[in-house]
């Protein structure tokens, strides 16, 4: 009994230390504003990925994002919107709504068109998009 208890023990030893995450440890944040055309883009999902691991946070009602310890290197972004606000309930004219499909299809798929490189510590990243196609040649 003693025995099978003490190969237990040292199974899950090993199984334990083998499952460390993939991630490195990293300290700092990502932050920044999400405008769309030039507008405040009034909340959604901001995600990003540095090859196999990614990280998401919050956009607020102020158009900002805030990434805890995302993974070093070239991240790549992407921004999911935010459901529509239900029948008669007023949205402010100032701002971008995210469910009014002002977010590009691009930037809404992880793309190298939206990126930045993180490199630890406290990064500031601004992000203007713009719900206009561009034409190629224009």
């Amino acid at each position: 009994m003693q025995k099978s208890a003490q190969l237990l023990l040292v199974c899950f030893f090993l199984i334990s230390s083998g499952c460390e995450s993939k991630r490195e440890n990293t300290s700092g944040n990502l932050s920044g504003k999400i405008t769309v055309d030039g507008k405040v883009l009034t909340g959604g999902t901001i995600f990003g990925r540095v090859g196999e691991i990614e990280c998401s946070g919050f956009i607020n009602f102020q158009g900002e994002y805030f990434l805890e310890n995302p993974p070093l290197g070239d991240m790549q972004l992407k921004i999911v919107a935010v459901p529509p606000p239900p029948p008669g309930l007023e949205v402010n004219t100032g701002s971008a709504n995210a469910s009014q499909g002002l977010i590009p299809l691009e930037n809404q798929n992880y793309s190298k068109s939206l990126a930045v490189r993180f490199e630890g510590g406290l990064q500031k990243f601004d992000i203007e998009l713009s719900s206009k196609k561009t034409q190629p040649g224009k």
